[in-house]
């Protein structure tokens, strides 16, 4: 999950995450 999610914005992980 959080690997796809770009690591310089934790916005964008939450996201991914969902």
């Amino acid at each position: 999950m959080m690997s796809r999610a770009p690591q310089l914005s934790t916005a964008s992980a939450q996201k991914y995450e969902m």
